[in-house]
């Protein structure tokens, strides 16, 4: 008879094996080094647009974006060019975690991106990344979280409240941060019964974004500082020490699970793609005074560019990124919005494409879907064409800019396609990059990035270890995000809805696993069933509480 299974995922955000690879031949990671000598591990290739709410979002969905939803961190407000930020309550498919409940699993999720709100789970969830944790809404049920202060302590947060270019107090908090994630889930595996966990660790990225110019020599921004680039290389053997004291914690037979929702590296620069849509002749401004009054001062430098490089200064940089996930116009986006140039500004009767969001996306201004839209489906296609064969040509310092450009078509499927950009365009060392600050964000189309000096890849990491029991040992493999949900629900020997895109990772078990058991598939309308059973949760705990 088999020990009941139960699977521990790790999420490392932003990790890579570039890092950590030379850092285990440099014996400096003794855990990573005994998990790939003992299990299996790759690469886990990321969504086509690398971003953190996407790609988590696939790796606890099974699906790609097109059909969860959540694509970028934003999206379009029906019949509008605005943006609202993405929450939880936006995927459009059932979770891991879901699916697990449904099928009576106990499960505890602490720190995954795009889990906020927090949903009511068969066990306990505390929301990742976007949250803001000072409304102290962000735990299911709300009083594990309080629980977890009285064990873990009494300041216990898991969102950054602190500039990350206030570097020294930035790592820090990183660090601390580190220090919860680590304190909260050795405490659920010791303190509590469950069956599957999932714990993500978002230091790699956080101080990734921040650090890389420390790292890389040949960056524009390169600084030499030894405290920090070793400091970047000490948060990997602090989370091989968590990784080491996790593993101690472990039953005989426990499947752990490692994997990292994008990869990481160098940018040197960021592209505004609005600037280079207006200089091509896609996209028009108003000649109306304000916006002629507007255009003035970004020509003679009032840009995000240089109004970022001043907060920074001034030490503003967490308040513009608290603003950004905020839905509602406070008075600081209603003063911006004087000054700079914003989708207002835009004479949408003469504009065929524009730019929004993060790494490259590009809308054209379709008629019947865009509020304004004035291309028909007839001449669709031909400017499709000519946008991306105008892309290729767009150089910088004698070389492409990007050298990935596909129609949204060919990345995505299902039913939130229609909020997909119709072209994405990358590069694939990530060397350039287009980012949601910079929708129009420099007077210049191409700049050495004033943000970030690192930012994510394709290329993240996956691992998979049980001591010998199931999982085979010492072998390489290259998964995607998509495969990670139904290789879990294999474990569990639960059947796989058809609608998922990921397939189960066979190659990770031994032969005799697999004889033993079958993949089971499932064209059951688990969706509609998860609902129900949600509903009906909700209700029998409203008649306890007497309402």
């Amino acid at each position: 008879m088999r020990d009941k299974p139960r699977v521990i995922v790790i999420g490392l955000d932003g990790a890579t094996w570039n890092l950590i690879k030379p850092l285990v031949d440099e014996r400096r990671l003794p855990t990573f080094r005994k998990l790939m000598s003992e299990g299996v591990w790759g690469v886990l290739e990321s969504t086509e647009i690398p971003i953190s709410s996407a790609s988590w979002t696939t790796i606890t969905t099974g699906v790609n974006p097109g059909k969860h939803g959540i694509i970028d961190f934003s999206r379009r407000k029906d019949d509008s060019y605005e943006t609202r930020p993405l929450t939880s309550k936006d995927v459009g498919v059932p979770r891991v975690w879901d699916i697990l409940g449904y099928y009576g699993k106990k499960v505890y999720i602490i720190n995954v991106p795009m889990t906020y709100p927090p949903q009511e789970v068969n066990g306990a969830m505390i929301s990742g990344f976007p949250c803001l944790e000072e409304k102290n809404d962000f735990s299911y049920p709300p009083e594990f979280v309080e629980e977890l202060r009285e064990e873990i302590g009494t300041d216990l947060h898991f969102q950054n409240r602190v500039s990350p270019f206030k570097e020294r107090e930035f790592l820090e908090e990183m660090i601390e941060i580190t220090d919860y994630v680590a304190k909260t889930t050795n405490y659920i595996i010791e303190r509590k019964e469950f069956d599957f966990l999932m714990s993500v660790f978002v230091a790699p990225d956080a101080l990734g974004h921040v650090f890389f110019r420390y790292l890389d020599k040949n960056h524009p921004r390169y600084e030499e500082r030894e405290e920090f680039a070793e400091a970047y290389f000490e948060i990997y053997v602090k989370l091989d020490k968590v990784l080491g004291s996790i593993l101690t914690k472990l039953r005989d037979g426990d499947k752990l699970l490692l994997v990292s929702d994008h990869g990481f590296t160098s940018v040197y620069y960021a592209v505004s793609l609005n600037k280079w849509l207006m200089e091509k002749g896609y996209l028009k401004l108003k000649k109306t005074l304000r916006t002629r009054f507007k255009k003035m001062l970004f020509d003679i430098g009032l840009t995000p560019e240089n109004l970022f490089k001043i907060a920074k200064k001034l030490g503003l940089t967490k308040k513009l990124q608290t603003e950004a996930y905020k839905e509602s116009k406070s008075l600081f986006k209603k003063l911006m919005d004087l000054i700079i140039i914003n989708w207002d500004d835009i004479d949408w009767s003469q504009t065929k494409a524009y730019s929004q969001g993060n790494f490259g996306q590009i809308f054209i201004n379709l008629k019947g879907r865009e509020p304004k839209g004035i291309v028909t489906l007839e001449e669709y296609d031909q400017l499709v064409n000519k946008i991306i064969s105008d892309l290729k040509e767009l150089r910088h310092n004698g070389e492409r800019v990007f050298d990935v450009i596909k129609r949204g078509v060919e990345v995505y499927s299902g039913r939130f396609v229609k909020y997909a950009p119709d072209i994405i365009c990358l590069r694939s060392d990530s060397k350039y990059v287009v980012g949601r600050f910079f929708e129009f964000g420099s007077k210049k189309t191409i700049t050495v990035h004033p943000v970030w000096s690192g930012i994510h890849d394709r290329h993240g990491i996956f691992l998979a270890w049980d001591n010998g029991k199931d999982i085979t040992q010492g072998k390489k493999i290259v998964a995607r995000v998509e495969d990670i949900t139904p290789t879990i629900l294999y474990i569990f020997d639960i059947p796989i809805p058809r609608y998922m895109d990921g397939k189960v990772l066979t190659d990770i078990f031994k032969p005799d696993f697999i004889r033993i058991r079958r993949i089971k598939y499932s064209s059951e309308d688990i969706i509609s069933k998860i609902k129900i059973k949600q509903k009906i949760m909700k209700l029998k705990k409203r008649k306890a509480l007497g309402g």
